[in-house]
């Protein structure tokens, strides 16, 4: 019963938090700034009133059935491994909007709190210095993917859930190809705290 989780996890992460709630301030997201579902581009379009619920939704998406793996008994590590691919792979490709999601930064951010705290905080940390420093929200993720990777690698974890970060490392990164190309353009936004109204996405990312 406990491996129900799993197939839980997938739905639970496949609620895409960021579309409804933009959806209710009147804007279809996929159709503004980069088309992308995710706390970034809700933020963007919609302001922090809606930005913010919707990163903490996405945060916990990954938490809240990582928790329940982790609270099921004895150490099951295979089962929270399990679970914690599933809901982010449910953000990413979400069974409820024709198989498309997120980057799955706030998601698996929401999963190693759970699960490698120490990793995550140094995630964190390194995603909220590197968006002070620079205002751009993509590489703050892509570093603090790194970072999650390599304080992963450096503690205590399993052998599998070290495989499974490295894994969602590779997979943030090729979800943020399109903000590679814009950095390397010189055409990526900045970040700023009050949103903005953006324009209909380009090709590339809708």
């Amino acid at each position: 019963m406990l491996w129900l989780l799993v197939p839980a996890a997938y739905l639970i992460g496949g609620i895409p938090f960021g579309l409804l709630i933009a959806h209710r301030h009147g804007i279809d997201i996929r159709t503004v700034g980069s088309g992308n579902i995710g706390a970034t581009n809700v933020w963007r379009a919609c302001g922090w009133r809606a930005g913010l619920p919707a990163l903490l939704a996405d945060i916990l998406k990954g938490t809240l059935p990582c928790l329940l793996a982790v609270s099921a008994g004895p150490p099951q590590t295979g089962l929270q491994i399990a679970v914690a691919a599933a809901a982010i792979l449910g953000h990413s490709f979400s069974p409820f909007i024709g198989f498309k999601g997120g980057k799955a930064v706030a998601t698996s951010l929401g999963a190693a709190f759970a699960l490698v705290p120490w990793a995550a905080l140094a995630a964190l940390l390194t995603f909220l210095t590197t968006v002070a420093l620079t205002r751009y929200v993509s590489v703050g993720s892509l570093l603090g993917a790194l970072a999650l990777g390599l304080g992963t690698q450096l503690g205590a974890a399993p052998a599998g859930l070290k495989v499974l970060v490295w894994l969602v490392v590779i997979l943030v990164w090729v979800r943020h190809r399109a903000n590679l190309g814009r950095l390397l353009r010189g055409e990526e936004h900045r970040f700023t705290l009050g949103g903005r109204s953006l324009p209909t996405p380009p090709a590339e990312d809708a």
